[in-house]
């Protein structure tokens, strides 16, 4: 209770009766754990310590298991209220990058929780020494699981332009310096409209998640993916010439054309959304010496995809600039 009055007290941000709920939710939670305790100390009637006592060890992270829990269920009610139209997996996980991080916060707070009410079994000074220790580990993992998240787009999980801007230009500096390939992918849904102005946007951000999904899937392990805005995503090749390249890019060109998206709602399978995608390609050395080179080069093969037709990967022709991709 204490640590997470603490976070709560830290976290001044947000509307007050968010603020209000959060501590109630706190309150709630405490009060299930101390109660469950109680009752199964009064049933167990250890003659000692209870620390000597293995049922009732066993009992306490329990107790510390059910605070995490309660308060997890109370908030995705909330947040299920808030928004009445999502799913209850999304209400516990709003973001997509919160999964991991999130486990890791709860699993360090049980943690912390039982290691504080241990120590404090011995002596209440024992809190003086085990508390700061604690809230400095919390913090510290609600610091990197913040940072996550403003590093991440909130539709597709994968990095946003800023974060992706800033990985991408350290790898292309770092294969200038070490005279090595790398490539750039502009990737574009095409008719991304139509799919909003038929289905609606909920359909629209499904078809979103599922192709940042089979991208992040089919890309390597080396490469860096993003989105770029809108129906647009970005990856960095690092080692790739132009010719590896496009063999990446037509093989995330043909996963793509496997997805299909049911909007919600619809029931006949003339309902199932699917999606192919444009890519224009750019390489370091042939297409731009810098990253704001091979964007714009990338997004003028990218155009010239666009007017061939689409659903295809293209480069820019040798001795084509930005400028002119048709030439």
């Amino acid at each position: 209770m204490l640590i997470g009055g603490y976070a709560h007290w830290r976290a001044r941000q947000g509307p007050l009766y968010w603020r209000a709920f959060t501590a109630a939710a706190l309150g709630l939670a405490g009060a299930a754990s101390s109660f469950l305790f109680h009752g199964l100390s009064s049933l167990v009637h250890p003659p000692g310590p209870w620390l000597r006592d293995p049922v009732m060890v066993l009992g306490a992270a329990c107790c510390a298991a059910l605070f995490v829990l309660v308060n997890a269920i109370l908030i995705a009610l909330a947040e299920r209220a808030a928004r009445p139209g999502e799913s209850w997996p999304g209400a516990f996980r709003p973001g997509a990058t919160r999964d991991f991080e999130g486990l890791l916060v709860n699993a360090a707070g049980l943690c912390a929780g039982v290691l504080v009410t241990i120590a404090c079994t011995f002596s209440w000074a024992m809190l003086v020494v085990a508390l700061p220790p604690v809230i400095l580990l919390q913090r510290s993992l609600l610091h990197q699981q913040l940072r996550a998240a403003a590093q991440s787009d909130p539709k597709t999980g994968l990095l946003n332009a800023v974060a992706w801007q800033r990985d991408a230009e350290r790898w292309i500096r770092r294969a200038r310096r070490l005279s090595v390939p790398a490539a750039i992918l502009l990737v574009d849904i095409d008719h991304f409209k139509r799919v909003n102005d038929t289905y609606g946007h909920l359909a629209g951000d499904e078809l979103l998640a599922a192709t940042a999904s089979t991208l992040g899937q089919h890309v390597r392990a080396c490469d860096v993916l993003g989105r770029f805005g809108g129906e647009e995503f970005v990856a960095v090749l690092p080692g790739a010439g132009q010719q590896e390249a496009c063999h990446i890019a037509e093989r995330l060109r043909g996963r793509v054309r496997d997805i299909a998206v049911q909007p919600r709602g619809a029931t006949a399978a003339d309902d199932t959304v699917t999606v192919t995608v444009s890519i224009g390609v750019a390489a370091l050395g042939v297409d731009g010496e810098d990253l704001f080179e091979l964007l714009a080069a990338a997004d003028a093969a990218l155009y010239r995809a666009k007017k061939s037709g689409r659903d295809r990967v293209c480069t820019l022709p040798p001795g084509a600039g930005p400028s002119d991709p048709l030439r």
